[in-house]
């Protein structure tokens, strides 16, 4: 791949997941020049120039990032002479706080290109898909260089599975090949495939007297990519603990997976509960959490559940099994 540097846009509000999407491109080859923390509050010059001497001679250069940070992406493009824009979700005005802030300004950047006006990469979920259609509504009127595509994926799932399915690595070659749109396709599909794995839980023990267990078993990948890849973002195992109405309780949070002893594609785990941690509870889905809070068995994947009966003081388990 051709020397590929991305300037990463951050949203505020999401600080946490714009940091996964900077890891992500970072773990498929690009190097990363992170913009201001404040970008939002400066004029395209305040913003370039700091970062300018970052940029080398690298052979492409683009702009990148999700909610606020998507936009902050769209209107940079051109101070950085980008020649491609990676746009998640893209959030077009928050508080308005960001100039330039409305589509007039952006149609104004990409409208009528020319060999230096930057492609556009946009990928629309469904917290966003409204905005997005709107605004590449307007683009194509003027003939941008432009791509949409849509996931039923929540912006919260969208870097790690573009990640894990292959499709930055894609999204990477296509640039350094000769800067073009890029159509993200069947993301949760091959995001399923790739990153794959089932529960096979061994049993608990306990309860002890203060009603404490120990859940153990074994989380096995089967996924299409090696398990390094599935490891390669911060996971670890949690539960969500429910009451006999259906209300969620609370959630535990075990230890990263990446501490887990792995043998032959599987991850062993222990996950403790106290009996404070059960008291009240009916069921406990056990899951695998990536980053600081996407549950992945809320984006299909597989979950561990069982029952527990509860009493004031103490819980007992009851029949474990896979969901």
């Amino acid at each position: 791949m051709m020397d590929v540097v991305v300037v990463t846009f951050a949203d505020p509000h999401r600080a946490d997941l714009s940091r996964v999407l900077s890891e992500a491109l970072e773990h498929c080859g690009a190097a990363i020049v992170p913009a201001p923390v404040d970008w939002g509050a400066g004029s395209s010059r305040d913003v370039w120039e700091p970062l300018a001497g970052r940029l080398g001679d690298a052979s492409v250069v683009l702009t990148a990032g999700l909610g606020l940070g998507g936009f902050g992406a769209l209107s940079f493009a051109q101070a950085f002479g980008a020649q491609a824009v990676l746009a998640l979700a893209p959030m077009l005005d928050y508080g308005r706080l960001i100039a330039p802030q409305d589509v007039d300004d952006l149609v104004q950047i990409f409208a009528n290109p020319t060999a230096m006006t930057p492609s556009l990469s946009l990928l629309a979920s469904p917290s966003s898909a409204a905005l997005d259609m709107a605004l590449a509504e307007r683009l194509v009127l003027h003939d941008a260089r432009l791509t949409l595509s849509y996931s039923s994926l929540p912006l919260e799932a969208l870097p790690v599975a573009l990640y894990e399915s292959g499709q930055i690595s894609a999204f990477l070659a296509t640039q350094a090949a000769g800067p073009q749109t890029h159509s993200f396709l069947e993301v949760s599909t091959q995001w399923l495939a790739a990153s794959n794995y089932k529960f096979d839980l061994e049993g608990s023990r306990g309860p002890a007297q203060d009603g404490a267990l120990m859940l153990t078993g074994r989380i096995v990948h089967q996924g299409d990519r090696p398990l390094e890849d599935f490891l390669s973002l911060p996971r670890r195992l949690g539960a969500r603990i429910y009451g006999y109405q259906g209300q969620l309780l609370r959630m535990v949070h075990g230890h990263s997976l990446h501490e887990d002893r792995q043998v032959d594609g599987a991850m062993r785990f222990s996950l403790p509960f106290s009996g404070s941690d059960l008291d009240g509870a009916e069921t406990v889905i056990c899951s695998v959490v990536c980053g600081d809070g996407l549950w992945l068995d809320t984006m299909g994947f597989a979950a561990a559940r069982f029952m527990v009966e509860a009493y004031p003081s103490r819980a007992r388990p009851g029949a474990a099994h896979e969901g």
